[in-house]
């Protein structure tokens, strides 16, 4: 007779292949590099991870969501709405 193999689940890092950083400190880096000095919008954000050649799936998108309402709730970043659209900015 043969066993069955039991099978593996394996876990995503969540860590970009490509810089090595998770999405929080990608975020984060975009903080520090005073990308949000002018309002943007999330669509701007993703656009810039793309630039970096950091493929944006719509998990990692939600990811990003959460992030910048932790940094809201931290009161790095302020949310508002413009032209109908909500757009971030640092305080």
């Amino acid at each position: 007779s043969f066993k069955i193999k039991k099978i593996e689940i394996i876990k995503g890092s969540g860590k970009s292949k490509t810089t090595g950083k998770d999405y929080n400190l990608i975020v984060e880096d975009l903080v520090n590099e005073g990308f949000f000095k002018v309002p943007v919008t999330v669509k701007d954000v993703r656009q810039r991870l793309i630039k970096r050649g950091i493929s944006v799936s719509p998990r990692i998108n939600n990811l990003i969501h959460g992030k910048l309402g932790n940094l809201i709730n931290k009161r790095i970043l302020a949310k508002f709405k413009q032209h109908g659209k909500s757009v971030y900015q640092e305080r």
